[in-house]
């Protein structure tokens, strides 16, 4: 696997959910690919959003490790998986995530994706 120099940033963002209860998620939409290699850090783009967590609670496209499932905005992980060519479903990784914005705890269950792949 070759060594991917740019990280990816995942941006979350303050919105509303389908039933208008506050949530997170993805600035640039619930799906974000990521190739094999690549370096990702999830950041807030929110003012006042402090205390980021995100959590894969199936499997973690950074390893198998417990440390790797739960993962804090601002820190660099690295994607340790490989695409599964004979499974496509296999390379989409579910997140929640959870932070505190202006003071109020706000928390997205099933809030965004990554799907590995070129």
């Amino acid at each position: 696997m070759p060594p991917i120099t740019e990280p990816v940033v995942i941006v979350l963002k303050y919105t509303a959910d389908a039933g208008g209860k506050a949530a997170l998620a993805p600035a640039k939409g619930k799906r974000t690919p990521v190739p094999p290699g690549a370096t990702v850090i999830f950041a807030l783009g929110d003012p006042g959003a402090t205390s980021l967590t995100v959590t894969f609670p199936n499997n973690s496209p950074f390893g198998d490790v417990a440390p790797v499932q739960t993962v804090k905005g601002g820190d660099a992980h690295r994607v340790e998986r490989e695409v599964n060519a004979s499974d496509p479903k296999a390379n989409v990784y579910i997140f929640d995530c959870t932070a505190i914005i202006n003071g109020t705890p706000v928390a997205a269950k099933g809030g965004g994706e990554i799907e590995i792949g070129p």
